[in-house]
């Protein structure tokens, strides 16, 4: 079984500020109703067996919005789940949502997860690359590193990978030694089940109300690296504004939709 999980729960804050008509980020569009980050990413998932969309703010009209542009064959891979603290808690609860849906598709030993955030516009090469690897993935893009607003993944002395990041959108501190520091792609694949259901276990007892990196992080933890490929993505952006979503327009990128 490959799945994949995106996760679309948020309030948009920094996409609606100063905005009067709110919108979910994920479905918002110019135009066009197929010119938005879900459709693409559905688009790039279409091979997967499932496709687990987790939404929370403004669900009724994601599933509107699913049911109604989501095309045919794509639509019938897609399950939804509703993230009912999605303005009290924090990513790694959606991605919990989205983890206990999987785990109960999830029967062998060759399931594999993606786990995508929704605010992403990727080019498609690069996700499919981590689709066929047959390892755990992380990614990194080669955007500067911003630490009002980039996930920072890098390698430290012992060959582990760690991330750091700042849910105030503050200044970013790494208090040992690194080898390797990238800007984090923010997909990840997950090969080993058992790893990722004892991580997602940690999390509720330890961490329930924190980022998606909780879940992360503690299944990377101990991992040794021949179990893992790093890769990049060649186009990515994290559409946080409204701008964003102007510059992804004027870049072509919703032409490319077939």
């Amino acid at each position: 079984m490959r799945i994949a999980i995106i996760t679309v729960a948020g309030i948009s804050n920094r996409f609606n500020h100063g905005v009067k008509d709110k919108v979910l980020k994920a479905i918002y569009y110019e135009g066009d109703p197929r010119r938005t980050l879900l459709f693409r990413q559905c688009r790039q998932c279409r091979d997967m067996d499932r496709i687990i969309l987790v939404g929370g703010y403004q669900y009724e009209a994601l599933s509107s919005y699913v049911e109604r542009i989501i095309e045919e064959q794509v639509q019938r891979r897609i399950l939804l789940v509703r993230n009912e603290h999605y303005e009290d808690w924090s990513s790694g609860y959606s991605l919990h949502r989205g983890l206990e849906t999987a785990f109960q598709l999830c029967d062998s030993n060759n399931d594999e997860i993606v786990f995508l955030e929704g605010d992403l516009a990727l080019d498609a090469p690069s996700l499919a690359v981590v689709m066929e690897k047959n390892l755990d993935v992380i990614t990194f893009n080669k955007e500067t590193i911003d630490s009002s607003k980039s996930v920072v993944v890098y390698e430290d002395g012992d060959g582990e990978y760690r991330y750091v990041f700042s849910r105030e959108h503050g200044l970013l501190q790494i208090d040992r030694p690194f080898r390797r520091i990238w800007n984090s792609g923010q997909v990840w694949k997950f090969r080993d089940m058992e790893k990722l259901k004892a991580a997602d276990a940690k999390f509720l007892d330890e961490a329930i109300t924190g980022t998606n990196l909780e879940i992360i992080q503690r299944y990377f933890d101990g991992m040794s690296q021949d179990k893992i490929c790093v890769l990049p993505f060649r186009f990515w952006v994290n559409c946080n504004k409204r701008e964003d979503w102007r510059y992804l327009d004027r870049q072509n990128f919703w032409e490319a939709i077939a």
